[in-house]
């Protein structure tokens, strides 16, 4: 079957509010760097999904001197972060007692989900006649995050921050079976930048 009853690629893009907690710990030195390690798990509603529709296509095929139909179908595509954590180190400077900039970066963690749907529009779905078919995978997966941040003291025992972190959980995917002898090739990257403002408690 000729490529045209379906697209070639789609590429959902994921979006959406994440919320968790942290917890770390930092040595300050005597020449104004500050040095540390951080963790944080967060729940995640980082999720996208498209689709595609493609009518009646056709091309005109020479050996039988007429035009082809396929039939017309939808194929739709979607990916969500469930939840994810980073363990990171931290090393920054404190521009005056009270404002510290700083880098991190470490590994990240996570779970991940990815679907595929593809359905006939016009006849539905019709053992070894149409091309219809569900696919779902999903999992823990590791990987890597970096970022940069700023930080400021409230009070003696409160701080603010504002964080920019990317997190790169890596590539899923799976091969999506129908109810005809079809396979589709599915796949997605999950590269995610958040930017995030927190509220932190010192015990110092």
């Amino acid at each position: 079957m000729r490529a045209g009853s379906f697209p070639t690629s789609l590429s959902p893009a994921a979006r959406g509010v994440v919320g968790g907690g942290q917890a770390g710990y930092n040595w300050e030195l005597p020449s104004g760097w500050v040095v540390g390690v951080e963790t944080d798990l967060q729940a995640s509603g980082i999720k996208g999904s498209t689709s595609a529709t493609i009518i009646d296509p056709h091309y005109f095929d020479e050996d039988l001197g007429q035009d082809v139909f396929f039939d017309s179908t939808r194929t739709a595509v979607s990916k969500k972060v469930n939840w994810y954590g980073t363990v990171r180190a931290r090393a920054g400077y404190l521009l005056d007692p009270r404002w510290l900039v700083y880098a991190t970066g470490g590994l990240a963690y996570g779970k991940t989900s990815l679907g595929f749907h593809v359905e006939d529009l016009i006849q539905g779905c019709l053992p070894d006649a149409t091309i219809c078919g569900d696919g779902s995978k999903s999992g823990v997966r590791l990987g890597w995050s970096l970022g940069a941040g700023v930080e400021t003291m409230l009070a003696p025992n409160w701080s603010l921050k504002a964080e920019y972190l990317y997190v790169d959980l890596g590539k899923r995917s799976f091969d999506a079976s129908t109810i005809t002898p079809v396979d589709f090739k599915v796949s997605a990257k999950y590269q995610e930048q958040t930017v995030r403002v927190g509220l932190n408690y010192h015990f110092n």
